[in-house]
């Protein structure tokens, strides 16, 4: 019999799990802050929806 805890899952497996759901949002334009705290992530982790937008090659600043 195991005593270990079930782990909470890493920002980036929220992320990963909810990825339908963020490209749905991106397309509506919502904004990254508001993602995160839709899929259950706080303040402090709201910029990971972010680098995982540009790590899937989506930015949405226009370069310069």
């Amino acid at each position: 019999m195991s005593n270990k805890k079930k782990r909470k899952p890493t920002s980036r497996e929220t992320v990963e799990a909810n990825r339908d759901r963020l490209l749905a949002w991106e397309r509506e334009g919502k904004s990254y802050f508001w993602m995160a705290t839709q899929i259950g992530l706080n303040d402090r982790n709201a910029p990971m929806v972010s680098k995982w937008f540009i790590a899937q090659g989506i930015r949405r600043k226009e370069a310069k």
